[in-house]
């Protein structure tokens, strides 16, 4: 037997930019005591768990359990109620994680790669050529897919396996203790290191966990809000934040639809700088310079830079 729980990891992290219209009944609270009642009330052979944000990954997107406490407080429930993998998206990328004898596994691969003509212009060196029946091809392998984060350095030995080239991955539990899980690539087929014997996990005895499972009540904010001239803004900073020049220390990204003069203002701040992009620039601070009052049309991404009046 086997129980699925999906957890609502956007309301677990509290982004505002994510969470502009909250239902009144999705308290991570709620959430959280749910969670941990279910998994402790479970008498399936087999429990996965399955969300949109990493718990562990050195995608794009960095690790949330790093950054998180209640993502650090789910990560131990997991454990000690014998969860054996979870499953994730939000990065465009397959990745298999085993850490703390649970697999976590990014499966965002069959999405978008944020290719398009303008960054092949931009960075032509992307292009590699291979061989197919005596014909050379050429495919471009530089995309944001594939960029990976600072969490490499402290993961690189848990990271099993990782592509961004497109693909998807397949599960089959074959017995209540084994389950054997494939990626795949864009065309179907899996490569050498890519099939992983699942065993599954027992939950723990009560007093054996290296740490105390601290209660949510007593966890600190998950993250601070993003503050510039003293004001506080409805966004968050760029995940690559270096990338911003040394004078632009207040740039994030606001939701899109929103101008940047309007995003700024709201804050009782002055724009600066307007940057509207694809999707793949927000988290480079990236994009093409706009006047602070134009709204981005449908699908863009913002970058603002805001200052103090």
């Amino acid at each position: 037997s086997i129980d699925i729980f999906f957890i609502d990891m956007e309301m677990v992290v509290k982004d505002e930019f994510l969470w502009t219209y909250p239902n009144p009944n999705c308290d991570p609270a709620m959430q959280d005591a749910w969670f941990e009642m279910s998994l402790q009330a479970s008498t399936a052979d087999w429990k996965l768990v399955v969300g949109h944000i990493p718990f562990f990954t050195t995608g794009a997107h960095s690790s949330a359990y790093y950054e998180y406490a209640l993502v650090r407080r789910y990560a131990g429930l997991m454990q000690q109620y014998g969860v054996s993998m979870y499953f994730n998206g939000h990065n465009h990328n397959q990745e298999v994680i085993v850490k703390d004898d649970i697999y976590w596994v990014t499966a965002g691969n069959g999405a978008k790669q944020y290719l398009d003509d303008q960054y092949v212009k931009n960075h032509p060196d992307g292009w590699e050529a291979y061989e197919a029946n005596g014909k050379e091809y050429f495919i471009y392998e530089d995309f944001y897919g594939c960029q990976r984060n600072d969490d490499l350095a402290v993961l690189e030995s848990d990271s099993k396996m990782f592509a961004c080239a497109g693909g998807f991955m397949g599960l089959t539990i074959l017995s209540e203790k084994k389950a054997e899980l494939v990626m795949y690539d864009h065309e179907g087929k899996t490569k050498k290191g890519w099939t992983f014997q699942v065993p599954n996990r027992a939950p723990l005895a009560p007093g054996s966990m290296d740490y105390k499972l601290a209660p949510m009540a007593s966890l600190p904010s998950p993250r601070e809000p993003v503050t510039c001239g003293g004001q506080k803004l409805k966004g968050f900073l760029c995940g690559n934040q270096t990338q911003c020049a040394a004078s632009r220390s207040c740039c994030t990204f606001a939701s899109s639809g929103v101008s940047c003069k309007g995003f700024c203002e709201a804050a009782a701040l002055i724009c600066e700088l307007a940057l509207h992009n694809a999707d793949a620039g927000d988290d480079n601070c990236g994009g093409s310079a706009k006047a602070c009052g134009d709204t981005p049309a449908s699908g863009e991404g913002v970058v603002c830079t805001c200052k103090a009046q």
